[in-house]
């Protein structure tokens, strides 16, 4: 796990070893980073900004935790991602033949 600090250096999370998940202090699960690097909150499915080495930027492109592995700096504000939609139902399928020896009683 790697610590991140906000401004006042006060350790205020963890940034998981994969780079996919933030925990708070408590090691509660608080916000995933997607595949383009985009950091979620994970009660309010918003956006939150974007994961840099192991510094988190806002939405503004303004540092907002950091690690002492990864220089500090900001950026113009990234590109809003796209929120993912909501797969379509897929039909369903024919019926099929009962195999020999019939289905399991299992669900």
């Amino acid at each position: 796990m790697t610590p991140l600090f906000n401004k006042d250096t006060d350790l205020v999370g963890w940034l998981s070893e994969d780079k996919k998940n933030i925990f708070d202090t408590a090691m509660n699960w608080v916000a995933f980073v997607a595949s383009d690097s985009s950091v979620w909150n994970v009660n309010k499915k918003n956006w939150c900004g974007h994961l840099y080495g192991n510094n988190i930027r806002d939405y503004t492109g303004k540092t907002l935790f950091w690690n002492p592995d990864t220089p500090i700096s900001n950026t113009s504000p990234p590109y809003r991602p796209y929120t993912p939609f909501t797969p379509f139902i897929p039909f369903r399928p024919f019926q099929p033949f009962t195999p020999v020896g019939g289905w399991s009683s299992l669900t």
